[in-house]
């Protein structure tokens, strides 16, 4: 969550992926295999983030697995988490840096320093790309680090805001979501030459990725809300490009005041989800061929986060409550029936899947 974001909201007493991270990784088999992730930011300057663990096979949930494990608090916001290989990395927003940890045990292997505002991670040959909004939430840099060292080696101007982040044909794909303003570019950046290749021009703030069953990529465009006066809000959208000619291939308009965050596909990859984000209502789906949003949410309900396991299709919400005590998630079927609750950490916003 972005930092800021947590003070605006609290003040106003409202509520307000990989990565982008569609293909749930498939870690090593061990304590923590066949289960879920779900992570807590925790409460800013707290430094009371963390990571429960759901087991599938005993319906169990287990919670900050990281400090029971290694004697020691994980970090403050915990913002994402992406698996490679047999190592888990945990972005903590807020502490600027990534904890790695062996992920069938949990026990720590490993710390990425020297991060500012970091975001999501994706991983390419033997690097690591981190996406991050530095001091000024405007002025977003990639940050690319050794996995064997875990040290950064280069830092590379992007944009406004970057956010999710996916590796598509031997290139890095990230969303400019514009930060404390707004931009409107999706970066195609190649790690053989360390230059940006192409900036294509997208909706209002894209936020993240998710790839269908044609190898095209969807961004959600969240918009941008004028708390000021709402007939200035920017509307939200889902952008198709291809990732050959990076050009689009279709814009469908969700509205204005309108704002979801997060964005996912089905395991068959011909329906997205989009949903979650402050004021927005629902989590909605949608056909790849269609050429306009549904009239109704397939799941009611205001979220902080989402995710979906393709595994089976199921459906994972996020309800901060009041970003103070423990939040609460809530599994669905593909079809939007509520299979089960569970009271979980501290200001939860995603599960990451290690099957």
């Amino acid at each position: 969550m972005k930092k800021m974001k947590h003070l605006l909201y609290l003040t106003l007493g409202l509520f307000v992926f990989v990565a982008c991270n569609d293909d749930n990784e498939s870690g090593p088999s061990g304590l923590y295999s066949n289960g879920a992730f779900i992570l807590h930011e925790g409460n800013f300057l707290k430094s009371n983030a963390s990571v429960g663990f759901l087991s599938f096979a005993t319906d169990s949930f287990t919670e900050d697995i990281f400090s029971t494990t290694n004697n020691r608090p994980l970090g403050d916001v915990l913002q994402s988490m992406a698996i490679y290989k047999d190592k888990g990395y945990l972005v903590l927003n807020n502490s600027n840096k990534i904890e790695v940890v062996t992920i069938s045990d949990f026990k720590q292997a490993g710390v990425v320093e020297g991060l500012s505002s970091p975001r999501y991670v994706a991983f390419y040959q033997n690097g690591g790309y981190v996406t991050q909004w530095g001091s000024d939430g405007v002025h977003g840099t990639l940050a690319i680090f050794d996995i064997a060292t875990l040290k950064v080696d280069t830092t590379i101007a992007i944009g406004s805001g970057p956010e999710g982040i996916v590796v598509i044909n031997n290139k890095i794909w990230i969303a400019n979501g514009g930060g404390w303003g707004i931009d409107s570019t999706v970066v195609v950046f190649d790690p053989a030459t360390l230059k940006v290749e192409k900036r294509i021009v997208v909706g209002y703030n894209p936020k993240h990725f998710t790839i269908d069953r044609e190898g095209h990529l969807w961004v959600l465009c969240s918009g941008n809300a004028d708390w000021t006066d709402s007939q200035n809000d920017k509307p939200s959208s889902l952008v198709k490009i291809d990732v050959n000619s990076y050009s689009i291939l279709k814009s469908v308009t969700i509205g204005k005041n309108a704002h979801p965050d997060k964005i996912a596909s089905n395991r068959d990859k011909n329906i997205i989800y989009y949903g979650a984000g402050y004021g927005f209502n629902g989590i909605w789906k949608m056909s790849i061929d269609a050429t306009g949003v549904e009239n109704s949410p397939l799941i009611e309900g205001y979220f902080y986060g989402f995710s979906v396991n393709s595994a089976n299709d199921e459906i994972y919400t996020f309800d901060a409550k009041d970003f103070a005590s423990k939040g609460e998630m809530t599994r669905y079927s593909a079809n939007g029936t509520k299979i089960k609750s569970y009271t979980v950490g501290i200001i939860p916003n995603a599960a990451v899947f290690n099957k």
